[in-house]
């Protein structure tokens, strides 16, 4: 890691127990982990931090340091040269009608009934289902870090999709989004990425930070979906040739 600019001493790095992984199968994930506050010297360690591939989970920023596995990958999108392809602009020529409102931590309970209706349907085998609202707004709302919340609603203001983005020196990071299931065909997921990464370039910003990658996870092929993508690997952010259409 480039942290030659950070005084490792001053902060407490933990490694947690091997436990089940939540990507691959039959495969388990250790986690090298560090907590954040609201201080200043706190909010230089978590840009510190994103940019040598970690990622802000609740209050604390963490790694994946499994010894048999290397396939969590950190990923991020360089504005810089960056051009939306012909599918990016199908997706938002399909969704005209949707708008989007930028809000800070405003707690809704429409968001919260709309993230159980997802979890139920997308992560039906996982314990996001059956988070409590107080819960839900300790993992949205409390955030260490300053955050935005892009809320897009249909042409009857009924809310459909939001999307947490966590403001960084350089960027913006995207750290959880949900849509209604019921609306597959609208690319809900490609949409809100490609509406934040307008905002990374309202904001004069130079990335979108996407979180980590896994090749043997199909839920994770959409980040492959946009041009100008950079991956984490061997201690440098290094650029993927695709060809994107």
């Amino acid at each position: 890691m480039n942290l030659e600019h950070l005084d490792i001493e001053d902060y407490k790095f933990y490694k947690s127990h091997p436990f089940s992984c939540s990507y691959i199968i039959n495969n388990t994930e250790q986690r090298l982990f560090v907590k954040l506050d609201k201080s200043e010297k706190s909010n230089f360690l978590f840009n510190n931090l994103m940019a040598n591939g970690f990622r802000r989970n609740l209050d604390h920023m963490y790694l994946p340091v499994c010894d048999n596995c290397k396939s969590c990958v950190s990923s991020r999108i360089n504005m810089f040269g960056f051009e939306f392809s012909k599918s990016n602009k199908r997706v938002l020529r399909k969704n005209i009608s949707i708008y989007h409102i930028t809000k800070n931590n405003e707690i809704d309970l429409d968001r919260y009934k709309l993230f159980i209706k997802y979890a139920n349907n997308r992560h039906s085998e996982g314990q996001m289902k059956n988070m409590s609202f107080e819960e839900f707004k300790s993992f949205i709302y409390k955030s260490p870090v300053e955050t935005r919340i892009l809320d897009f609603f249909d042409m009857k203001n009924k809310l459909i999709g939001t999307i947490l983005l966590d403001v960084l020196s350089d960027g913006l990071s995207a750290v959880y989004s949900f849509y209604d299931p019921n609306l597959n065909k609208n690319s809900l997921g490609k949409l809100m990425i490609l509406k934040a990464i307008m905002e990374v370039k309202k904001l004069k910003l130079d990335y979108l930070y996407l979180g980590f990658w896994i090749k043997e996870s199909q839920k994770m092929n959409y980040k492959l979906n946009f041009n100008n993508i950079e991956l984490f690997k061997n201690g440098s952010w290094e650029k993927k040739e695709l060809v994107i259409v």
